[in-house]
């Protein structure tokens, strides 16, 4: 075995480490990114319910990525960005059926694609911060200014 590294390539100078302690739920991209992790580290004859726990894993990040999809097309985001989302939910669902099926091998391209999308959706939506899933904490949200699509997903989710 060995274990799973992202790597996260930005413009920014020097930012922190952004992969919280493991099971720790932060954003959509960390769901997706812990989804990989364990899908990889997980054994190919794993019992079913190792699987069973990741395709809920996986449907959860679906109707997180289903809640975007419904604000950004409420609120008048690109048709771009929109259609990369709905790509990604589309590879979560097909991971999630072979997850089901206790089928490791063809969970990972999907799920790795839409890892890879969630990433294209926010360069072409960078105000979606981190696709998170809970709301910043109340002084933040003073000082940060969510924009309105992000604000509409946080009120979904909440």
């Amino acid at each position: 075995k060995s274990d799973v590294f992202f790597i996260e390539i930005t413009d920014e100078p020097g930012g922190s480490c952004k992969m919280p302690k493991p099971g720790q739920k932060v954003n959509l991209l960390v769901i997706q990114k812990q989804i990989v992790s364990d899908t990889s580290a997980l054994a190919a004859k794993a019992p079913a319910t190792a699987f069973q726990d990741l395709a809920k894993r996986q449907k959860d990040a679906q109707d997180f990525g289903e809640i975007y999809i419904k604000a950004m097309s409420q609120n008048g985001a690109p048709a771009q960005a929109i259609a990369e989302l709905e790509s990604a939910v589309g590879d979560m669902k097909k991971a999630q059926n072979s997850l089901e099926k206790s089928e490791r091998s063809n969970s990972l391209p999907p799920e790795e694609s839409a890892l890879g999308k969630l990433y294209h959706t926010l360069a072409l939506m960078p105000e979606l911060k981190d696709l998170p899933t809970v709301p910043p904490p109340v002084a933040q949200q003073s000082t940060n200014n969510p924009s309105p699509t992000l604000k509409v997903v946080l009120e979904a989710i909440k």
